[in-house]
């Protein structure tokens, strides 16, 4: 995974671990943490494009900021629920998917040889 793609699936894992069995401080910095991972897959489709191998990550970032007001409303918190079991389980599963994907769907390739020589580079005599 690139850096960028990195950041955004730490800063998920830690919101959802946070709302999942942390304090639930609805003064916390945490609780932002989706707006992050937005942001920063804004700037991931705007600087590489969107790669099918993410899709999952772009679900779980699209899941986080739809359940947002949900789950930060008034005095309700999940604690250990079905849906903090839920989370829990989407982030192994997230995580094997991204590996997997990344392994044997490889995104690379190889640029073209350029010029006349087989290894790209010029060779000159020496004098």
């Amino acid at each position: 995974m690139r850096a960028i793609e990195l950041l955004t699936f730490i800063a998920l894992v830690t919101y959802l671990l946070w709302i999942s069995f942390g304090s639930g401080s609805p003064s916390s910095l945490f609780r932002y943490l989706p707006f992050a991972a937005a942001a920063l897959t804004v700037s991931h489709w705007a600087i590489e494009g969107a790669r099918w191998q993410l899709v999952p990550l772009y679900l779980l970032v699209a899941l986080s900021i739809a359940t947002f007001p949900w789950l930060r409303s008034g005095s309700f918190q999940i604690r250990l629920s079905l849906l903090a079991m839920a989370w829990a389980v989407s982030i192994p599963l997230l995580a094997t998917t991204a590996v997997t994907a990344g392994t044997l769907w490889p995104v690379f390739s190889f640029a073209p040889l350029s010029g006349g020589v087989r290894g790209g580079c010029p060779q000159r005599a020496l004098d």
